[in-house]
Order: structure tokens, then C-alpha cells, then sequence
């Protein structure tokens, strides 16, 4: 009977052992099943991840480049605003060497020289004379001599 019940207590002994050993076994497969979806997430996220990483890095590169351009444009602008400056400059010099001509010769200086053209002929001053004077020329004096009604050659 001893053996009987050493049989049995082994069997009873080996079944636990069994069962022991599938219970672990769903454990760890019902542990991986869990954690599949998360290993999918994560790698899901992970590939995000490194797309955004990879477009980072281009729109960074295309930025780079962009500012490059940007700063060459900057500085041909810079370049182009001296040139004009230098003109704006010049011009500014040639207006003023303009300005004094053009004010003496201005409608009130020119008014002033036909009114002494006039006073000049009549105290009888030659034509030569009354240029040389005033600094209108003969033909103009004579034209404007005669539309004034004082004939003279």
C-alpha cells in the first residue's frame, strides 16, 4: 500500500507540476497578446517619430537655403541702394550747378532784361549795343523791337 500511495502522491505530484506549467504558459502568452498592441503603438510612434525627424531635418536644410538667397538678395539690395544713393547724390550736385543759371535766367530776370532792352533803345543804343548789354541776341532784339512798333534793323 505504501507504493500505492507513493504512485498516487507522484502522479498527484506531477500533475501539479503540469498544470503549473500551462498556467504559466497562458500567463506568458496572454502577456505577450497584451503587450503586442503596445509594441505596435510603439512602433507606430517610433516610425512617426523618425519621419518627423526626417522632415525637420529638410525643412531645416531648405530654410538654410532660403536664408542663403535671402542673404545674398539683402545684400546686392545694399549694394543697389549705394548705387542709388550715389545718383541721388549726383543729381542732386548737377540741380544745384542748374539752379543758378536757371533763376537768372527766370521769368523775372528776363522780364528785367527786355525792360532794359527797351529803356536802351529808346535812349537810342544801337542793337549791338543793347546785346552786348543784356545778352539777348541782335535777331531777338530786332524781332521784339519791331512787335513793339519800333522799327529798327
Amino acid at each position: 500500500m505504501q507504493a500505492v500511495d507513493l504512485w498516487i502522491i507522484l502522479e498527484l505530484g506531477i500533475e501539479l507540476i503540469l498544470l503549473g506549467l500551462v498556467s504559466y504558459a497562458l500567463l506568458i502568452w496572454k502577456k505577450e497578446r497584451l503587450a503586442q498592441p503596445w509594441k505596435r503603438d510603439v512602433e507606430l510612434l517610433a516610425n512617426q517619430v523618425s519621419q518627423a525627424d526626417a522632415l525637420a531635418v529638410r525643412i531645416y536644410q531648405e530654410l538654410g537655403s532660403r536664408i542663403d538667397e535671402f542673404k545674398e538678395l539683402f545684400q546686392k539690395l545694399e549694394h543697389k541702394e549705394a548705387q542709388l544713393n550715389v545718383l541721388i547724390t549726383r543729381a542732386g550736385e548737377a540741380a544745384m550747378e542748374l539752379d543758378s543759371p536757371l533763376e537768372s535766367h527766370g521769368p523775372d530776370r528776363s522780364y528785367e532784361r527786355y525792360r532794359e532792352m527797351i529803356r536802351l533803345s529808346q535812349q537810342g543804343f544801337s542793337i549791338e549795343e543793347i546785346s552786348k548789354r543784356t545778352g539777348i541776341g541782335e535777331n531777338e532784339i530786332n524781332l521784339a523791337l519791331r512787335l513793339r512798333g519800333g522799327e529798327r534793323k
